[in-house]
């Protein structure tokens, strides 16, 4: 069996391009190189901006460092200050400044989520207190029973709470949720 391909003259199986098609390639050519080295310039330029303009930034930024460093006082007098300050502290508070250290050392044991639902003089029952007055009671919610264990262990490490009395008093109610309730009393010692 034969094709009819087979009966052509050899300049006539000869497959020929159109000079259009060669010069079409040849122009998507150019173009695909111009643009490929547009592209490159373009990105040597802008990344040349980012430069300069870091630049810029980091020495603006230094800039005002120094001016806000200028700004500030002298160490010397920051110390005044702050020493003026504590003088000016002791003056308004003077002895009852007790109770900034008692609140203090409380809310550095107090477990997440506690919270302190009453302050009272175990003298008196009542929430009166002299400024000579260093025996407290606290009554305390907390979330669970562990709660109450952990506070338990940080408060007795504290040495400022002297002859620590600690009463769990059982579930409660308080501001609509179940709590565990404690009563702890002790003799603050601000010395401490």
């Amino acid at each position: 069996m034969t094709t009819a391909f087979e009966f052509l003259e050899r300049e006539e199986r000869r497959i020929a391009l159109p000079v259009s098609s060669a010069i079409a390639a040849l122009a998507a050519s150019v173009l695909a190189f111009s643009v490929l080295a547009w592209m490159s310039v373009y990105s040597k330029r802008l990344e040349s901006e980012y430069t300069a303009a870091a630049i810029a930034i980091e020495s603006d930024s230094k800039q005002f460092l120094e001016l806000a460093s200028g700004m500030l006082p002298p160490e010397a007098r920051i110390n005044e200050l702050e020493a003026a300050i504590q003088k000016h502290n002791l003056a308004i508070g003077g002895v009852f400044s007790v109770w900034t250290r008692l609140f203090n050392t409380i809310e550095a044991s107090l477990p997440a989520g506690a919270i302190i639902t009453a302050v009272e003089n175990p003298f008196t029952g009542k929430a009166v207190f002299a400024a000579e007055d260093r025996f407290f009671r606290f009554r305390i919610a907390v979330t669970d029973p562990d709660h109450a264990n952990a506070f338990y262990l940080k408060l007795s490490e504290n040495h400022a709470l002297e002859n620590l009395n600690f009463v769990p008093k059982g579930e409660i109610k308080f501001q609509n949720k179940t709590a565990f309730s404690i009563e702890i009393e002790f003799k603050f010692n601000d010395a401490v």
